[in-house]
């Protein structure tokens, strides 16, 4: 059930949640759905002022993707540099657009942190999904985001 059946008719949520660059990272970096740090922090601009055309006070909690399993991409693979930039790259621009009304949960470094503390396949179901370990750090960092008003 989405969040659109929860809110009563007359009114409109104003907390919106995204996560959504896993899908600029799909390709081999030459399709369409590569895009670069640049381009994606435009992306999400527009969105961002789009929603807000319609909701000035509507607010949004954007989330860093956790980090790949650095086993999982090869030295040879000659996307290698793409992907890891671009991870990089993407927290970055999430980062710079926090503002009054924009939080970012950074799972990028909580994420670099664990994999220093229990190996990485500890935490993921794949290279690009968390397990349960995993996901229970988005919920808390999701939770303590919205419980102390961020």
């Amino acid at each position: 059930m989405g969040i659109s059946a929860l809110t009563p008719p007359n009114r409109r949520p104003l907390l919106s949640t995204r996560q959504f660059y896993n899908a600029c990272l799909s390709s081999s970096g030459k399709g369409s759905n590569s895009y670069t740090p640049d381009q994606f922090k435009a992306y999400v601009e527009t969105i961002i002022r789009k929603v807000r055309s319609a909701g000035p006070e509507a607010e949004f909690l954007l989330l860093s993707n956790m980090k790949f399993d650095p086993g999982y991409i090869l030295d040879s693979d000659k996307n290698k540099a793409f992907y890891m930039d671009n991870m990089q790259g993407y927290q970055r621009v999430l980062q710079q657009l926090e503002a009054p009304g924009i939080v970012n949960l950074d799972m990028n470094t909580i994420s670099g942190i664990l994999y220093r503390c229990k190996k990485p396949k500890d935490c993921i179901a794949n290279p690009l999904h968390p397990n349960d370990y995993l996901v229970r750090w988005y919920a808390q960092g999701l939770l303590a985001l919205i419980s102390h008003g961020y």
